[in-house]
C-alpha cells in the first residue's frame, strides 16, 4: 500500500511540473511565424510520422520539444520546418527503438526538402 501512494505522489509532482514548464503565449514573440504556420509544421510532422511508423509518443515529445525551443528563442520562417526535423531527430533518439534507422530517413527528408 506504501508503495502505490508513493507512486500516486511521483505521478502528481510530474504532472505538476509538466503544467508549470509548460510555454504560454510564446508565438506573440515570434516576429516571422505565426500560429497558423505552426499548425501546417504539426500537420507536416503527422505526415511524417505516419510515413515512417513513429510511435505517437515520438510525434507528442517532437511538438514538446518545438514548443518549448519556439518560448525561448526567435525562430526565422525559413529555419522552421528545420526546428521540426531537428526536434524529431531528438524525439526519435529518445523514444525509438531504433532510432539510427529513423535519423537515416529523417536525414533523407531534410536533404530532398532542402535540394
Amino acid at each position: 500500500m506504501k508503495c502505490t501512494s508513493l507512486h500516486n505522489v511521483l505521478v502528481f509532482v510530474d504532472i505538476v511540473m509538466q503544467n508549470e514548464s509548460r510555454p504560454n503565449d510564446y508565438m506573440d514573440r515570434q516576429p516571422e511565424i505565426n500560429e497558423k504556420m505552426r499548425a501546417i509544421l504539426v500537420d507536416w510532422l503527422i505526415d511524417v510520422q505516419h510515413k515512417f511508423e513513429l510511435s505517437p509518443e515520438t510525434l507528442y515529445l517532437t511538438i514538446n520539444i518545438i514548443d518549448r525551443f519556439l518560448s525561448v528563442k526567435t525562430v526565422p520562417r525559413k529555419e522552421l520546418q528545420l526546428v521540426g526535423m531537428s526536434a524529431t531527430l531528438m524525439a526519435s533518439k529518445y523514444e525509438e527503438i531504433w532510432a539510427p534507422e529513423v535519423i537515416k530517413k529523417t536525414s533523407y527528408i531534410i536533404f530532398s526538402f532542402f535540394n
